[in-house]
């Protein structure tokens, strides 16, 4: 499993919305 997706997925659990980029910077995407 590359990072991205374990990213996703750790987001995913927890409700937020998460744009998927390239490079994994998903979990910056939760307008915080």
């Amino acid at each position: 499993m590359s990072q991205s997706e374990q990213t996703s997925r750790h987001n995913r659990m927890q409700g937020k919305r998460v744009l998927v980029t390239g490079s994994g910077t998903g979990i910056g995407r939760e307008g915080a």
